[in-house]
Order: C-alpha cells, then sequence, then structure tokens
C-alpha cells in the first residue's frame, strides 16, 4: 500500500474541497433565507456524498478481491461498503429534517472511523485520513449549524 511520507495528490484535494462547497454555500443559505429548499438541497446533497463514500470503500475492496480469494473479511468490507447508502437513502425518506441531520452526521461520522481503520490495516492510502479528517469535520459542522440555526429567525 502507500509509503507513510506520500502526499495528498493535488487533484483529491482540489476535488474534495471543491466537493465542500456546495456544504458550506447550502449550511449558510438556510441559516441567511431561512427557505426550506436549501435545507432540503443539504440533506439531498450529504446523502449523495454519504453515498459516495461507501462507493469508494466498495471499490477499494473490489480491486482487492481481484487480487485475493473471496475471504470472510472481503465479504464484511463488501457489506460495510452498502450501509452508507442505504442510510443516505433512509434519510431522505424522514420528513423531520432535524433527525435527518443527526443521522447523516452520524453516517459521516461513522464512515469516518470505518477509513480511518482501513488506513490502519493499510487497506486505502495513507494519506486519505489527511484528506477526510477535516472534510468530514466540514461536513458534520455544517450540517451540525444549519440544523441548529434553521428555523430560529
Amino acid at each position: 500500500m502507500a509509503h507513510k511520507k506520500e502526499t495528498i495528490p493535488q487533484i483529491a484535494i482540489i476535488l474534495g474541497y471543491g466537493g465542500a462547497t456546495p456544504f458550506v454555500t447550502l449550511a449558510v443559505l438556510s441559516i441567511l433565507f431561512q427557505e426550506h429548499f436549501f435545507i432540503e438541497a443539504l440533506i439531498v446533497y450529504a446523502a449523495v456524498i454519504l453515498s459516495f463514500l461507501g462507493g469508494i470503500y466498495w471499490g477499494v475492496t473490489m480491486n482487492n478481491l481481484s487480487r485475493n480469494d473471496f475471504t470472510a473479511n472481503l465479504k464484511t468490507n463488501l457489506c460495510i461498503s452498502v450501509t452508507p447508502s442505504l442510510l443516505a437513502w433512509g434519510t431522505l425518506l424522514i420528513e423531520d429534517l432535524k433527525i435527518a441531520i443527526t443521522l447523516l452526521s452520524l453516517g459521516f461520522l461513522a464512515q469516518l472511523v470505518v477509513d480511518i481503520i482501513g488506513t490502519k490495516n493499510e487497506y486505502l492510502p495513507y494519506w486519505y485520513n489527511a484528506l477526510r479528517i477535516p472534510l468530514t469535520a466540514i461536513v458534520i459542522l455544517c450540517l451540525v449549524i444549519a440544523s441548529v440555526f434553521y428555523g430560529q429567525q
């Protein structure tokens, strides 16, 4: 796997932080304008990105699967990889926006834990945590702030 001194690829930084921009924008807009549309758009975007993060784990697992036997560990990893998508989809069906945001926030936190373990086990590149930790902090902060301040003006 990747060497510990490996730096984050520039394109991953650009795309990662670019992908965080809608979180910040929608959180700010939902607070400033108190429009239902913005908080719902934030929830939908969060669900899409959480699904994407699970998809990354699926891809890494499939890559490892192509090089190894179909072990119990690989089966577990495939199951883990679809969990974010199922959680994200479920949140879209919840009418209480604060509950949906809470579940999404917990989903992002849980995915980060999975990613940290995956990196520790050399399943993911070493630099991945250096990207994911601050991005997850931004995402959760945006979700929580939007949830707390939406509807209070």
